[in-house]
C-alpha cells in the first residue's frame, strides 16, 4: 500500500512516500505553541504507536542518542506501522535540529563564558544556545525562570541564591585570581589604608566579590561593612566618580584596573591577595535538571577552552578588543589575559570550604539572609 503523509515542523512540511505492511500512517507534528513534540495519530493502531513515539520524543529532548537509536530500533521491530521507522531513519538529523538546547547564561563580568560564546568550534556535537543578559548578580533569577541553564559569576552570586532558597549545584570552578580585584584610590587621596576607610564612600558592584573582598579588608581592621558607605556603580562609572572626587574609594577588577593603573590614574591600598580566592564559579540550580552527562560536558569544554585561550592569549584579546564595551586597548586586554591563570576544574571540597568561608563573613556582616550549608550544592 503506498502511505503519503508529511513531517511538520511547525508550518515546514515534507511530503513522503513510504510502503507501509498493513498500516495507516502517523502524523507526528511540532506544536508551534510548545517546544516539545506531540503524536497526532489517527489510525487503529494509535494505542500502540503512542509510547514509543512519547518516548523516542524524551530521548530527543535529553540528547539520549543511543537510548534514542534503540526505540527506532523497537518501532521498526515492534511497532504495527513500519511507516514510524522510515520516517525516523529518513528524518532523523531533521528531528535532532528538535532537541532542546541547553542554554548557557552570558554577561560581560565572566570572561570564561563570554569567550566561549566567541570560540567556534569549543562546543561541537551538542546542541548549545547562548543567552546574554546584563549583569551576573541576576543568573539566579534566570535560572528560575529557566531562561537559562548554567552560569558563571564571581563567588558571590550562588551563595545569595542559596541563602534565598534556590538549591544550587556548583559545577566548576576558576583558579584564584589574587591580582584581578583591588581596593583603590586617587594618588593624592588622604586614605592610605583600611583603617582610613571609616565613613568612606566606596564604588563597587554590590553582592558581588567586590562586597565580600571589602568584607574581609574590614574584617583585617576592626570594622564591619556597616562602617563604610557603598555607593553602587559599575565599573566604568565607579572610575569617572572616583577621579571627579564623588567617590573616596573603589573596588575595581580587570581590565580597568590594569587600565586605571597604567595611566597613574589610582593608587593601590589592597589587592584580592590572600584575603579572597577570587575566583569564577559555573553552576546551576537542581530544577533545571541537568544531567550528569551534561554536566561533564560542560565542564570538559571549559577545560578546553581555558588551555586554548592559555596557548594563545592574543586572540582572546582580540576577541575582547572588538566584542566589549570597556573601551579597553588591544594591550590591556593582552596584558591582563596573560597574567590570569585559566585553567578550570571540577568544584570540589576546596570550593565548598572557601564559599563557606564567604558566607559565614557575608551573614557576619548582616549581608546574607541566613546561615547556609555549603556542602549542601556539591557533587562530592
Amino acid at each position: 500500500m503506498n502511505v503519503q503523509t508529511s513531517f511538520d515542523l511547525g508550518h515546514r512540511s515534507l511530503p513522503l512516500n513510504k510502503q507501509a505492511s498493513n498500516s495507516q500512517p502517523c502524523r507526528i507534528t511540532k506544536n508551534p505553541q510548545d517546544t516539545a513534540c506531540r503524536s497526532d495519530i489517527s489510525t487503529e493502531h494509535g494505542q500502540y504507536h503512542v509510547p514509543l513515539i512519547q518516548r523516542f520524543r524524551q530521548r530527543v529532548e535529553k540528547n539520549q542518542i543511543i537510548p534514542l537509536l534503540y526505540i527506532v530500533y523497537r518501532i521498526k521491530n515492534e511497532s504495527p506501522c513500519v511507516f514510524c521507522y522510515h520516517y525516523i531513519i529518513m528524518h532523523i538529523d531533521i528531528v535532532k535540529g528538535l532537541q532542546v538546547s541547553l542554554k548557557i547564561g552570558v554577561h560581560n563580568a565572566n570572561l570564561h563564558l563570554f569567550l566561549a560564546s566567541h570560540w567556534p568550534a569549543l562546543f561541537n556535537g551538542i546542541a548549545v544556545e547562548f543567552v546574554h543578559y546584563d549583569d551576573g548578580r541576576e543568573s539566579a533569577r534566570f535560572l528560575t525562570r529557566g531562561e537559562i541553564d548554567i552560569c558563571g559569576t564571581g563567588s558571590t552570586p550562588p551563595i545569595i541564591a542559596q541563602a534565598n532558597g534556590a538549591e544550587v549545584e556548583y559545577i566548576a570552578a576558576s583558579a584564584r585570581r589574587p591580582h584581578n580585584g583591588a581596593l583603590v584610590t586617587t594618588p593624592t587621596s588622604a586614605i592610605a589604608d583600611i583603617r582610613d576607610l571609616q565613613e568612606a564612600r566606596i564604588a563597587l558592584v554590590d553582592g558581588s566579590f567586590h562586597t565580600y573582598l571589602l568584607a574581609r579588608l574590614l574584617d583585617g581592621v576592626g570594622l564591619t561593612l556597616r562602617d563604610v558607605r557603598r555607593v553602587e556603580l559599575s565599573p566604568s562609572a565607579s572610575l569617572t566618580h572616583l577621579l571627579d572626587g564623588k567617590v573616596d574609594a573603589w573596588i575595581a577588577m580587570s581590565p580597568l584596573l590594569e587600565k586605571a593603573i597604567s595611566k597613574n590614574f589610582v593608587k593601590v591600598i589592597a589587592e584580592c591577595g590572600d584575603k579572597i580566592p577570587n575566583r569564577s564559579v559555573f553552576w546551576t540550580i537542581r530544577n533545571r535538571k541537568l544531567s550528569a552527562s551534561q554536566k561533564e560536558d560542560v565542564l570538559s569544554r571549559l577545560i578546553t577552552l581555558g588551555r586554548e585561550i592559555s596557548a594563545d592569549p592574543e586572540r582572546a584579546a582580540r576577541i575582547l578588543t572588538d566584542a566589549r564595551t570597556e573601551h579597553v586597548d588591544l594591550n590591556t586586554w593582552s596584558t591582563a589575559i596573560a597574567a590570569r591563570d585559566w585553567s578550570i576544574h571540577a568544584a570540589d571540597r576546596e570550593i565548598a570550604d572557601e564559599q563557606q568561608e564567604e558566607a559565614d563573613t557575608l551573614l557576619r556582616h548582616g549581608d546574607l539572609s541566613r546561615e547556609i550549608a555549603v556542602l549542601d550544592a556539591m557533587r562530592l
